[in-house]
């Protein structure tokens, strides 16, 4: 007999991990009570880098001020688990001078921190177990809901700062006509639908002065 969470809540923490800069401590969290609350994490540039290869940006710096994880048990196998953030911050520069080098010495450092919590995750006995485990945690990366609360993204170009803001963003699985979905892929339909979400954004364009601070911010 195998329980569930032994695998799901490793294999979780571990994938955060490779985009958060999770604490030792943090893998030792259970999230069988169903919600888990960090505070203060910082975001592995190098790696969310990687999800946008052909921008001309750099990630200068990254935080999240809380980040909450609620996994419904009851119904993993037909809700969704919802990840939400709450106040990120991320400061993005012109990609100048970037060198292939400076970005493979910034993956290993993020890539290193993490190799600990995959030795935690149990491995299935039988083949019937990991072909089930395979296909829960496939339906639950598909699925997964993602709530951001407060966004703010700046743009900075020596003394001018640009600045993105949004009080909520939503990112979660559609079905094939764009509704809210859980999502079950089949061989009839192998498609991924996910829909992003940005009811109310505010842009500003500021300049910084010689402390490198903005006093007055244009909307």
């Amino acid at each position: 007999m195998f329980k569930l969470e032994s695998y799901i809540t490793p294999w979780l923490l571990s994938y955060i991990d490779q985009y958060v800069k999770l604490r030792r401590e943090d893998f030792q969290l259970s999230l069988w009570g169903g919600d888990v609350v960090l505070y203060n994490l910082e975001l592995r540039l190098a790696n969310i880098q990687k999800l946008v290869p052909t921008l001309p940006i750099i990630f200068q710096s990254g935080i999240i001020h809380e980040l909450r994880i609620h996994v419904p048990w009851i119904g993993i196998n037909s809700e969704p688990i919802v990840v939400t953030i709450n106040q990120i911050e991320l400061v993005i520069v012109l990609n100048k001078e970037c060198t292939l080098s400076n970005d493979n010495s910034l993956s290993s450092e993020d890539d290193i921190d993490s190799d600990h919590i995959l030795i935690q995750q149990q491995q299935p006995t039988t083949a019937e177990q990991s072909n089930y485990i395979q296909t829960v945690l496939a339906r639950i990366l598909n699925n997964v809901h993602i709530i951001v609360n407060n966004l703010i993204i700046k743009f900075i170009e020596e003394d001018i700062v640009i600045s993105l803001s949004s009080r909520t963003a939503e990112c979660y699985a559609v079905n094939q006509n764009w509704f809210k979905s859980f999502i079950e892929l089949s061989q009839q339909d192998l498609s991924l639908r996910r829909l992003i979400t940005l009811p109310d954004l505010t842009l500003c364009l500021d300049k910084r002065d010689i402390t490198g601070k903005v006093h007055r911010y244009e909307v």
